[in-house]
């Protein structure tokens, strides 16, 4: 073999080794620096309230009549039941509520890494409250059951997203 391109080859072999330690440094700082803060703010989607009575008998589950009918005049809030600072707050429902991480939605909660940036809203109908899940990535629950569809809520029922619970109480 040429020594002229044995030279080219050991110059070539030095560049690689060097790119190699330029992306592990890489690496390591990506992973050890602070994240940056977004500036963005992020706007909750627009409620279901004037579309929710049309597709309420498709995608809503059917009623059920333990539960009791929830006529126009009930309010309804939602109390946080997670482990944080605003343990016991209340949220009324007033004609819609979002939840998520985002600080645009009703009930911002940035230190849930398991919710997504807007989790859920819980919209207020002419006759029931709905919940819907608005695309999340670990999902919204009632009850213990995942929500795919917008869902009947009622007092008493609890809702989780990502990490954090709330139940749905009286005001």
């Amino acid at each position: 073999m040429p020594v002229g391109l044995l030279v080219v080859f050991k110059y070539v072999l030095i560049a690689l080794i060097w790119l190699f330690f330029l992306r592990a440094l890489r690496a390591v700082y990506v992973q050890v620096r602070q994240p940056k803060e977004k500036r963005v703010k992020e706007v909750a989607p627009q409620p279901l309230a004037e579309v929710a009575p049309a597709r309420s008998k498709r995608s809503a589950a059917p009623k059920d009549s333990s539960r009791g009918s929830t006529s126009s005049k009930l309010r309804l809030g939602l109390k946080s039941a997670s482990d944080s600072d605003d343990g016991g707050k209340i949220w009324p429902v007033e004609s819609f509520v979002t939840i998520g991480r985002s600080t645009g939605c009703t009930i911002s909660i940035p230190d849930d890494e398991f919710s997504s940036s807007v989790h859920c809203r819980l919209t207020k109908t002419d006759s029931n409250f709905l919940i819907e899940d608005l695309g999340s990535t670990n999902g919204t629950y009632l009850n213990g059951a995942l929500v795919r569809t917008p869902v009947e809520v009622a007092e008493g029922d609890e809702i989780s997203a990502g990490r954090s619970r709330f139940k749905v109480v009286r005001i």
